[in-house]
């Protein structure tokens, strides 16, 4: 974990040819915990109105399967392919995992034979059972038995053999055990080491000799990198300058802060800092390598790098609050792919320690299934009521995020709704998410919202 680079500045969207507009009035309510309240508390005096505006018609980005992936941290067969875990995992049903841990290089290898272990690797893999998500795998850095620099570093005398060590794993994967996997990343947030040892070009060289050397095995296979611990443009530039013929999606990370007692407001109200940290990456890539469009991953985000810190808000609907707005941003962005750190442990999990669901894989299971599709122009005249419109062909899905802690009510009346629209209305909260007392919306009723609440409302 590791900190970020801050990029300033909120966007404004432009709301050109408006063909639908939802006027959200904030009324005084108790609000209610599960699924919304819908035409209840109409009879009291309204406050400042919130409205919001969306375009159905106006498309603005593009929020495909794969932003709405995760990391799986869980790398030791006996945990990983746990039957109560596993049936976790593949009810989250995320379209995209990026396999990585820091100790995986020694954790999947031998240190007698200096090689992989094919028992290790292939359980890791069987775990999955049916569940196929798009793999991206990492390899981390390393093992212990090669020989580094007292800076951290890798020794230049082990340069091609760690390339090997990266093609024998493509080797292993793709061709012995057949899994086919397309996404490869050779290192993880070297640049932290590397920049402080002032050895950027080191870093970008071993890049390189393993990129070729893993391509050498699968020709088919997409290289990743180069997993900065942060966004920084000037390193990105630095990359793609050198590695660019060997690159197929640029990745880096982000995490919002290593302060556990920066305020809730602080984060809410942050969130737009992805939209502009995934333009500055797509602003270097178009400078440096302008013929080819090269995606770019968010391999890792949270709200706090340091899991010794104490911060737990991850684990909870203002999580799940926040996870919803940088999602929206990340595609506002442009980003192609995401995962958000991490799918199963004790801190970070979407799912817990206990291999119970927390807050916010509900709310990855809601983005998974609903959220994909053409991103339309939508605005909030409220701060703290972030909005995230999608549609997909004749399905219509607005994302409501109270991202404050006082209840409000949202007024659907002047939405647009006619009598023969089929709407519906999910809330997740800090009770969680109810899926069997969906209720439908109709013209003039009320929606009772309370602190860090997330409503889908789906226009079929």
């Amino acid at each position: 974990m590791k900190p970020h680079a801050v990029l300033p500045g909120k966007p404004v969207s432009s709301l050109l040819n408006l063909t639908a507009l939802i006027v959200l009035a904030a009324l005084v309510t108790s609000g209610r915990p599960g699924r919304c309240d819908v035409g209840q508390a109409t009879a009291q005096a309204p406050a400042a109105a919130v409205r919001v505006v969306v375009n159905w018609n106006a498309t603005v980005a593009w929020a495909p399967p794969s932003l709405y992936g995760g990391n799986d941290f869980q790398i030791d067969p006996k945990v990983h392919s746990g039957s109560i875990l596993e049936a976790q995992v593949q009810r989250l049903g995320l379209p995209l995992l990026r396999v990585h841990n820091s100790s995986l290089s020694d954790s999947w290898s031998s240190a007698v034979t200096q090689t992989w272990d094919p028992v290790k690797v292939q359980s890791f893999y069987d775990g999955y059972g049916d569940y196929h998500p798009v793999i991206v795998q990492t390899i981390p850095g390393p093992p212990s038995w090669m020989k580094k620099n007292d800076d951290g570093t890798l020794d230049s005398s082990e340069y091609d053999r760690y390339a090997t060590f990266c093609a024998d794993l493509v080797t292993l994967v793709n061709k012995r055990l057949k899994r086919n996997v397309t996404y490869w990343e050779p290192m993880n947030e070297w640049d932290l080491a590397y920049s402080k040892a002032n050895k950027l070009d080191q870093e970008w060289e071993i890049y390189n000799r393993a990129a070729i050397a893993m391509k050498v095995v699968d020709p088919k296979i997409k290289l990743v990198g180069p997993a900065l611990a942060y966004s920084d443009p000037h390193k990105i530039e630095e990359f793609l300058k050198v590695c660019g013929t060997n690159v197929d999606v640029v990745s880096v990370h982000s995490y919002e802060t290593g302060d556990p007692a920066v305020t809730t407001f602080k984060l809410m109200t942050d969130t737009s800092r992805y939209a502009s940290m995934v333009r500055a990456v797509r602003g270097v890539i178009a400078t440096v390598l302008p013929a080819r469009h090269v995606p770019v991953f968010v391999g890792e985000y949270n709200i706090n790098y340091d899991w010794k810190s104490g911060e737990t808000r991850q684990q909870t609907n203002v999580g799940a609050v926040w996870m919803a707005s940088v999602l929206k941003n990340l595609a506002l962005g442009g980003a192609d792919m995401a995962a958000v750190w991490n799918i199963r442990d004790g801190v970070y999990g979407l799912i817990g320690n206990d291999n119970q669901a927390r807050p916010p894989a509900e709310l990855f299971i809601l983005m998974r299934s609903y959220m994909t599709g053409r991103v339309v122009d939508s605005v909030s005249t409220s701060p703290l009521l972030d909005v995230f419109a999608v549609k997909s062909g004749h399905r219509r899905s607005l994302m409501l995020m109270n991202m404050g802690e006082s209840n409000i009510s949202v007024d659907l009346g002047a939405s647009g709704l006619s009598s023969s629209d089929n709407a519906t209305v999910d809330v997740l909260n800090a009770d969680g998410l109810s899926a069997t007392n969906a209720q439908t919306v109709a013209p003039g009723r009320q929606l009772a919202m309370g602190p860090y609440t997330v409503a889908l409302v789906q226009l079929n």
